[in-house]
């Protein structure tokens, strides 16, 4: 029967061994996401200096994903904060007054809250100027209708166009984007929000 303790000297061990062959470990984060760049940058900071990040997307920044359309940016992620103890965003956010009250009158505690005191939705745009309820909604239409689209190509394998083979993301985008630049019944408020 082998013994499970350890012999005290852990210079014997197979980790030991291969960092004293090699210097230093080579360590991969997996994910470009706000989480995957803050664990790379603090192991940078603690001396690793064979630190490679891996992303499967197109962009860097995880859930923060901004759409450009017109002269409009659409922020279409990063809508809460995951944990508030010790979390420097979280402390970015409440420094700057993000944080709101939810609508049953709680602090809104580790994440950044979509709804006013009021409990009314507000969403805006990159210069801070408020988006139309109705823009909103016709945007939030569009996005679960081509959301639908994408499901109905995995639960039956069948392509909903040359479009699909893309990335979904890639697909979701093209198709958001075209529907809104070509809609013959925009408002002139999505105009000028375009």
């Amino acid at each position: 029967m082998q013994s499970c303790e350890s012999s005290g000297d852990s210079a014997d061990d197979p980790l030991s061994r291969g960092l004293r062959r090699r210097g230093q470990p080579r360590v991969v984060v997996i994910g470009a996401g706000l989480a995957g760049l803050a664990a790379a940058r603090a192991l940078l900071e603690q001396g690793f200096t064979d630190v490679t990040v891996l992303e499967a997307s197109s962009h860097i920044g995880g859930r923060v994903q901004s759409v450009r359309l017109g002269d409009t940016t659409f922020e279409l992620g990063a809508t809460w904060i995951h944990g508030s103890h010790g979390n420097p965003i979280y402390q970015l956010a409440e420094a700057n007054g993000l944080l709101e009250e939810t609508t049953d009158g709680e602090r809104s505690v580790g994440r950044i809250s979509l709804y006013s005191k009021n409990g009314v939705a507000c969403y805006l745009t990159n210069r801070g100027c408020r988006i139309p309820k109705d823009v909103v909604e016709e945007f939030s239409d569009l996005y679960n209708e081509v959301y639908n689209m994408t499901q109905e190509f995995f639960r039956h394998g069948k392509p909903v166009n040359a479009e699909s083979q893309n990335s979904v993301g890639v697909f979701t985008r093209e198709k958001v984007r075209n529907r809104i630049r070509d809609d013959p019944d925009d408002t002139e408020a999505t105009k000028r929000l375009k």
